[in-house]
């Protein structure tokens, strides 16, 4: 088994190898099997906008007030990249000199960071609605030089209309003395900015529906563990429906891969491992088998390919093939040929040469774990999300 030791005492190191962990530790985001086209077609459903790297709320808000500012001042396209990250070090410092850093994004490197909260939360501002811009960062950043001109002529022809922002107009401001001050807890005009983003731009998704409520009651592992589930749209419990079939079906498809991967490292504390876990699976897939083999498959089928611009047959035919194994006779899959024969097909279509089950050289950079969490769409970033927009409401 692979172990990460701390070769230095460089802080950008560390977090650099502390985001490697969190790759790993993030287990639901590996797709050893290719089934992630279907694991984030269901994320974007339930919760838009949402991303397993995003840390809190108050992110949602840094990133546009930092740019408006900077359209403030002109900023060009030349020099807004480094400008931008000069912003976001010192707002990394702000947020150190608060009593909480466990959500502040580049708490170890802070000037090294590599990727920076204006790149993790892009894609999830445009989902919000927040960015009005509709390209990637690096072409918005491109685009400023042609916007200002614009701006200026508009303002020179005395134009009545408004030219179109690059941010919601109607951003709640900044405190004054922002990025000095700042912090991850929400104000009320935030939480409210937040929500009423949410629900104007991503209606009938599950993080839409949770904030008709006034707190996020308890803290379940999964969304479809959620107390007050019934009071979901019958659209919403219908999506969670399939979501949950698949997220259990298929976590007895990764652990029966890493049985295999260990049993081909003779590693007989992992075959012991893993060949328990998979037993506790079968027990769960067993008290849900009458559900699970009345699954309308070609329901949930249309409600993948509708989400998915592109979902491979081969994958189709993948995960359909698994599912006639794991209901037919759960509790055997472990000694199952044919189940045996479609994960090792699998990896082989998928990683060629570089499939672990085929060669040593690769087998020996498993960690002893791949891809082995359950799927859960999101629903860590989505639960924090809603944590901090409550306490903000509250807070008012």
């Amino acid at each position: 088994m692979s172990s990460f030791t701390w070769l230095s005492y460089s802080e950008a190191e560390r977090e650099r190898t502390r985001d490697l962990i969190s790759q790993f530790s993030e287990r639901d985001t590996r797709d050893e099997l290719g089934i992630g086209r279907i694991r984030d077609a269901f994320a974007d459903l339930l919760f838009p906008g949402t991303t397993t790297i995003q840390t809190r709320a108050k992110y949602f808000l840094f990133v546009p007030w930092m740019y408006v500012g900077l359209e403030g001042s002109r900023v060009s396209s030349t020099d807004i990249e480094s400008r931008a990250r000069r912003y976001e070090v010192q707002l990394i410092e702000a947020l150190l000199k608060g009593n909480d850093p466990d959500g502040v994004i580049g708490r170890y490197s802070k000037g090294g960071l590599q990727r920076l909260p204006s790149n993790i939360y892009w894609a999830g501002l445009g989902t919000w609605d927040i960015r009005r811009f509709r390209g990637s960062q690096s072409e918005y950043h491109d685009s400023l030089d042609i916007y200002y001109e614009r701006q200026q002529q508009h303002e020179e022809d005395g134009a009545t209309g408004n030219l179109q922002p690059n941010w919601d107009p109607r951003l709640p401001d900044p405190p004054d003395d922002f990025p000095a001050s700042a912090s991850l807890d929400l104000r009320e005009q935030d939480a409210e900015y937040l929500r009423d983003r949410i629900m104007q731009s991503a209606p009938d998704s599950m993080l839409e529906e949770l904030l008709h409520e006034t707190e996020l009651a308890e803290n379940p592992d999964f969304p479809w563990e959620h107390p007050h589930r019934n009071r979901l749209s019958d659209e919403m419990q219908e999506l969670l429906h399939h979501a949950r079939n698949f997220s259990e079906i298929m976590h007895g498809a990764s652990l029966l891969y890493n049985l295999m991967l260990a049993k081909e490292a003779a590693d007989e504390e992992l075959i012991e491992e893993y060949s328990t876990r998979i037993e506790e699976w079968a027990q769960v897939i067993d008290t849900r088998l009458t559900e699970l083999r009345d699954w309308d498959l070609d329901q949930f089928w249309r409600i993948v390919t509708e989400a998915s611009a592109n979902t491979p047959t081969r994958m189709q035919r993948f995960v359909t093939r698994w599912i006639e194994i794991a209901t037919d006779s759960p509790e055997e899959v472990a000694e199952d040929d044919t189940a045996l024969r479609l994960i090792e097909n699998r990896e082989r279509r998928l990683k060629g040469g570089r499939a672990r089950l085929h060669h040593q050289s690769a087998l020996e950079q498993w960690s002893g774990e791949a891809g082995t969490g359950q799927l859960a769409y999101r629903w860590d970033s989505a639960k924090v999300h809603l944590q901090d927009i409550f306490a903000g409401l509250r807070a008012g």
